[in-house]
């Protein structure tokens, strides 16, 4: 459970999401990340590479963090869905809410 002290972070673009590559090293790179409830929603494109990493093994983990001014906050998760039902609007309705 995510504190409400840090739920405006959601608000802040971009998070640093890590995955691992086929060879067990870490991958990381900047994405953003939206709530659903309790689930978190990372939204990639299916043509990169943190899409792949979190297809290749499962259960996928993944952890991500974003840095404000004097706060930090980091959640770790595991994949449990991939698909593109609503990606396009979840990612207009994300890049509204920052604009």
């Amino acid at each position: 459970m995510i504190p409400e002290r840090f739920l405006d972070l959601f608000e802040k673009p971009p998070w640093d999401l890590a995955t691992l590559l086929a060879d067990g090293t870490p991958q990381v790179t900047p994405v953003w990340i939206d709530r659903d409830g309790a689930d978190i929603l990372v939204n990639v494109r299916s043509d990169r590479l943190k899409n792949r990493n979190m297809r290749q093994i499962r259960p996928s983990h993944w952890t991500s963090s974003i840095r404000h001014p004097f706060r930090y906050l980091s959640i770790r998760g595991v994949v449990v869905a991939i698909g593109m039902r609503g990606a396009f609007d979840h990612m207009d309705r994300m890049r509204a809410e920052i604009i």
